[in-house]
């Protein structure tokens, strides 16, 4: 059976004494309150107390007499919640913001209800209150911030896992036409039709590998459309749950910019090819069918055509046609279109007008809408097509896919193709009338009786013989060469006359000439025709006259002879007794300028300047005479009206069997010829003076590739003389990469003159790189065109070419600075947020010092934890040197600047390094006068240890540190990155295993090492480069492969003069005085009080910038020393010196922060401050800096 149970034992209830509940009220965690309507408490907790800053609810009891007007921010807000608990008994819920004792605001929310009494008097109220400060904060952070992102003018969607859109902006919904309601109940995909829902989960994937993705899609709007935008996505985590973000910015714009451009090139390049076809058609047929393909694809319409009116039926014919891919052609069923049945569309193109509709439903006319319906066209655009102004038909296009308008570009373009098809179809109308009257002048030609032929005067090609000169010869020549059919010869006749006929068009020339071939005598008429294929060539008519002649020649062969001698000949001729004039020809009147009156019975004397002149010639031609039987000299003789000028004369006996008998002297002025000559020599000597004094190189080349010719230039430009040059190769002169392109530039050339149709007079610029004799390189740059012979053939190559190699270098160094401003902004915006992280972690460590150095201060140095604590000093000091290093990197983190002798600090530096590494050899050579710069030396140190670190890095075998310091000032800052000035120059070789050109691009990227994973940060040269660029300096890097690597660092000058510092005491060292310290970090503040108190300091503390203010208001009178930490919100560090010093300009302050002694600590510290704590600071730093600052300066009273 069941063992019995013991009898259950009933609790006592626990009964709390009024003392118990007092106890809680006291001590209960929100503050409570009891006051009396007029504003004065009649209770308060400690809650409450502690809450408005009071150190005891007695405390504030006492000094708050007024609960509106000292307590609320607003006392509006107390007479709001007295009405309102005037008017019910409920309890009311207010949020308000409260002052607290130090000046600070605060919100709170509290619970107040009225008490009344038996009269409905209120005559208590009681409340309880909460500090909501950081949720209000939170919550107006909150609005801002969804304000600014609903505001926004691009587009921003927030998209969950699923692809579910869950917050959209104002300009999503505004862009995309629906209600932010009807967006969240989307997903991405349904209003992105470019966005497939399988590609979503790689989407994300890729976003949160990358952090962001840019890219361009197409949402659909509400009404359907698509539109373009930029899209920018990146990913965040909200409530636990991962969120896409994206940015869409519409380019809609910009879109329709750039199709509007490339539709205008196309229009553009659509003339171009239409006028050059126009040019060179051959073939009216062919042209017009190209010209209406081109023109449908270019304007990517569905049909393209042009139809012609017969006027002699009064029809229209659509004779050319293209049709898009899938458009039924309709050419073979718009054939014969009467003019009747569309007399509104005649009459609109016959007027000059267009036809152009967007919707084919809107013409005028219903007899044109029956014949474009069964087309299936919706919208159409017809030009007129006149030809000499007459209405000869029309060209158009339409579209049969969507109604579709055309700007008055695309008109324009119409009109345009429209025109360059009249001129060609006038063209051919004027070549069918050509060949019509061409057969109409042949047929009149075979009619007559004399020979007739037409042959061209350049290839001398007979085009045409009538039936006499067929019948003359025996044979048709027609194909043959004129000189061999009709001559018998083998190269063109001395005699041709096909220059004179030439020169003389539209006269014609007419002479006589016996043919030995025929053995006939012709009167030739010859004269110059249009033929039908536009040449101009010779025709020929020739009457037979030999009969003729064979009677005149037998009547007057003495009479002739002498009259062409004399008369004939352009020659000047005269007969001579005497020495004087016996008769004398035209010619020689003309060249003489004397009539034959004035000569003839005259000395022939009268002819020469003096009579001296007169006897020298004349002797030295009878001399001549006598002795060859002919004299003949070059002299120069007088005209009448004074003028000398050249001749050549010729003395022959009439006998020469009897001289006495006369003599015949002949005269050719050649004065002309004399000063052709003289001004081809003095043309040639210009030129050939031009081509050796210009400092550009002139050279030319056969198609052989064989130098012909090159300008003495050459010696100075690449150090070869002409004869040198001459003999070689063209690939020998230059580079092979120079000399590939050359010759693919060449090849292109010869294959365009093949093609035919080329600009005979083009000529083409290239850049080549030529070896000079010293074995260096030349940039030139060579303007290159064909020379080429009589026929228009390429002959050679002629070039000038010019020195370029300073604008490369030039490029090259341009190309070079780009690069370092890229990369010296992408390190900035890195720098600025490892700054940002480096403030944080001092603040961080300076909590850890400051308690370790609390530590220690209570215990003996041989308690085992005293060696714990130092070491955890140690791994403090080690942060804050990493924190340190980042400073470097981010550009303006210098620590404290002072004039600097830079070999000091390598002296320094390089002997430590050189200790711990007997493997290197470091050799040095500084400068004894070397300038000096305003810098921080440690991070000087920081910088030349970096530097050697990684030249042993890069020489794990041992090797070699050249070290070198040089005065250096830069002159031209336009080849120079550096602005002008006197700097300082360090040089940092190593004989390491060098660089690569992808590694030296990344070395002073942050976080970028050659080593392995955990065996490197990555910062050193980033450090490196950014406490070089925070010094306002430069460093550069050279290196290549197996050639060791050279930093070269460029710092500005200072004036200044080295301060050199005494050895720094570590002993701790106290004092009484009053210290005020403001710093917003709870932590540090807790902390650097604890450290002062140990010290024997009387310490305020203040957790904001404003309180400070206000505690220094009150108690100024106290304090002897204000530390101040420069980064605070709200009242900033330096907005707060500025305070203190208007309430009292001589107190001292102590700037303190996690940052370095720059920017806005530099600031401060040129007002006077007493120097800088940098944290983290250890105790004795603290003790060291605070002494420092309190003990007056030397002459100070």
């Amino acid at each position: 059976m069941p063992e019995a149970q013991p009898p259950a034992v009933a609790k006592k209830p626990v009964r709390l004494t009024p003392d118990d509940y007092k106890d809680m009220l006291m001590n209960a965690p929100v503050g409570i309150l009891s006051s009396t309507p007029d504003g004065r408490f009649t209770y308060v907790n400690s809650s409450l107390a502690r809450m408005f800053g009071y150190d005891s609810p007695h405390e504030m009891m006492n000094s708050v007499e007024d609960i509106g007007a000292q307590l609320y921010a607003d006392p509006g807000d107390r007479e709001e919640i007295k009405r309102l608990l005037k008017k019910n008994d409920k309890i009311l819920n207010y949020e308000c913001s409260f002052i607290r004792r130090d000046g600070s605001l605060f919100w709170a929310s509290f619970d107040i209800r009225a008490v009344r009494d038996r009269g409905g008097e209120v005559i208590h109220l009681h409340g309880f209150f909460s500090d909501i400060t950081e949720h209000v904060e939170r919550r107006n952070s909150l609005l801002r911030t969804q304000f600014a992102m609903d505001r926004a003018p691009d587009s921003i969607l927030w998209i969950d896992d699923e692809g579910w859109i869950v917050y959209a902006n104002d300009s999503s919904c505004a862009s995309m036409g629906y209600t932010r309601e009807e967006l969240l109940s989307m997903k991405v995909f349904d209003i992105d039709p470019d966005f497939p829902p399988e590609d979503w989960e790689w989407h994300k994937k890729e976003v949160r590998r990358r952090g962001s993705m840019a890219f361009e899609s197409r949402p659909r709007r509400k009404d359907g459309s698509l539109f373009p935008v930029e899209v920018s996505t990146n990913h965040f985590k909200y409530n636990d749950l991962y969120l896409a973000c994206a940015f869409d910015r519409d380019i809609t714009e910009r879109r329709q910019a750039e199709n509007a451009l490339r539709r205008r090139l196309s229009y553009e390049r659509l003339l171009s090819d239409i006028c050059t076809m126009a040019v060179t058609a051959g073939n009216l047929d062919d042209f017009l069918d190209q010209s209406i393909t081109i023109m449908g694809e270019t304007m990517a319409v569905s049909r393209a055509y042009l139809f012609e009116h017969r006027h002699e039926t009064d029809v229209m014919d659509n004779t050319y046609e293209w049709c898009a891919e899938g458009i039924v052609p309709q050419k073979d069923n718009l054939q014969g279109l009467p003019s009747g049945i569309l007399s509104w569309w005649v009459e609109t193109l016959k007027s000059g007008r267009n036809i152009n509709f967007m919707n084919i439903e809107d013409i005028p006319d219903e007899a044109t809408k029956k014949i474009l319906r069964p087309q299936g066209i919706f919208s159409i655009l017809v030009v007129p097509l006149f030809v000499r102004s007459r209405y000869y038909g029309f060209i158009g296009f339409d579209d049969c896919l969507q109604h579709s308008f055309w700007p008055k570009e695309d008109v324009d373009v119409l009109l345009s193709i429209a025109r360059v098809i009249a001129v060609v179809i006038e063209r051919r109308d004027e070549e069918k009338k050509l060949s019509l009257e061409r057969l109409q002048l042949l047929s009149i030609f075979d009619s007559i009786e004399e020979s007739i032929y037409v042959s061209d005067p350049n290839t001398y090609e007979i085009l045409f013989v009538n039936q006499a000169l067929e019948k003359l010869l025996g044979k048709n020549v027609i194909g043959g060469i004129c000189y061999r059919e009709l001559q018998g010869l083998d190269s063109p006749c001395p005699f041709c006359t096909n220059d004179i006929i030439l020169k003389q068009h539209p006269h014609a020339y007419r002479w006589e000439h016996y043919n030995h071939e025929l053995g006939r005598a012709f009167s030739l008429h010859d004269s110059i025709i249009r033929w039908s294929d536009g040449r101009s060539v010779r025709l020929k008519l020739a009457v037979d006259i030999t009969e003729r002649k064979l009677t005149e020649e037998h009547l007057k062969e003495n009479e002739e002879l002498l009259r062409s001698l004399l008369e004939v000949t352009p020659v000047g001729v005269s007969l001579l007794e005497g020495r004087l004039f016996k008769k004398v020809n035209r010619a020689f009147c003309r060249i003489t300028g004397h009539t034959q009156h004035e000569l003839v019975g005259m000395p022939t004397s009268m002819l020469y300047p003096d009579e001296k002149e007169f006897n020298r010639v004349a002797g030295e031609l009878n001399e001549q005479m006598r002795r060859d039987g002919l004299g003949m000299r070059e002299e120069v003789m007088q005209r009448k009206d004074g003028k000398l000028i050249n001749v050549i004369i010729s003395l022959s006996p009439v006998n020469p069997e009897n001289i006495s008998a006369g003599l015949c002297a002949t005269v050719q002025d050649i004065t002309e010829q004399k000063q052709a000559e003289e001004a081809l020599r003095e043309s040639e000597k210009k030129y050939r003076f031009l081509a050796e004094a210009i400092t550009d190189i002139i050279w030319t080349l056969n198609l052989d590739l064989k130098t012909t010719y090159v300008s003495p230039s050459i010696a100075k430009i690449l150090g070869f003389t002409p004869e040198e040059r001459i003999i070689q190769d063209v690939e020998q002169t230059m580079t092979p990469e120079s000399y590939e392109r050359a010759m693919d530039l060449l090849a292109r050339e010869l294959e365009i003159e093949k093609e035919g149709g080329a600009d005979p007079g083009r000529f083409v610029t290239i850049e080549t790189e030529y070896y000079h004799k010293d074995g260096r390189t030349v940039w030139m740059e060579s303007v290159v065109s064909l020379m080429r012979d009589c026929n228009g053939n390429p002959a050679g190559i002629h070039g000038v070419s010019r020195d370029i190699t300073e604008r490369k270098h030039a490029e090259e160094e341009r190309e070079k600075l780009k690069e370092q401003l890229n990369r010296s902004q992408k390190l900035e915006s890195i720098g600025t947020l490892a700054g940002g992280i480096a403030h944080d972690f001092n603040n961080l460590l300076m909590g850890i010092q400051g308690h370790a150095s609390l530590m220690m201060l209570d215990l003996d140095p041989s308690h085992p934890h005293y060696i714990r604590l130092k070491q955890i000093e140690e791994q403090i000091r080690n942060g804050a040197d990493l924190t340190g290093q980042l400073l470097g990197f981010a550009r303006g983190g210098r620590y404290e600047l002072k004039p600097t002798d830079l070999n000091d600090v390598i002296e320094t530096t390089s002997g430590m390094f050189g200790r711990t590494k007997k493997e290197i050899s470091i050799h040095k050579k500084l400068n004894n006068n070397l300038w000096i710069v305003e810098a921080d030396r440690t991070q000087m140190g920081q910088v030349f240890m970096n530097l050697f670190v990684n030249a042993w890095q890069a020489m794990p075998g041992g090797g070699e540190i050249f070290l070198e310091t040089a005065n250096h000032h830069v002159r031209n800052k336009e080849t120079h990155p550096l602005a002008q000035g006197k700097y300082v120059k360090i040089t940092v070789s190593d004989t390491g295993m060098g660089m690569d050109a992808q590694t030296r691009e990344q070395i002073f990227d942050p976080f970028f090492t050659t080593k392995g994973m955990g065996r490197g940060t990555g910062l050193g040269l980033a450090t490196v480069y950014g406490i070089i660029k925070g010094h306002g300096g430069m460093i550069d890097v050279t290196s290549e492969p197996g050639q060791g690597t050279t930093f070269e660092i460029y710092l500005p000058t200072t004036e200044k003069t080295v301060v050199r510092e005494d050895a720094v005491n570590g002993e701790c060292s106290g004092g009484t005085e009053t210290i005020l310290l403001i710093d917003d970090e709870v932590m540090v503040l807790d902390v650097a009080r604890a450290m002062l108190q140990s010290l024997g300091y009387r310490v305020y503390c203040a957790g904001s910038g404003q309180e400070g203010v206000a505690v220094y208001h009150e108690k100024k009178d106290e304090i002897d020393l204000v530390i101040l930490d420069m980064i605070m919100p709200g009242i900033s560090g330096g907005e707060a010196f500025d305070r203190l010093r208007e309430i009292d300009p001589t107190q001292k302050v102590l700037p303190s922060s996690g940052y370095s002694v720059d920017g806005k600590a530099r600031q401060i510290l040129e007002k006077g401050c007493n120097g800088f704590l940098q944290k983290p600071f250890r105790l004795e730093q603290l003790a060291r800096e605070v002494r420092t600052a309190l003990e007056p300066k030397e002459g100070s009273p």
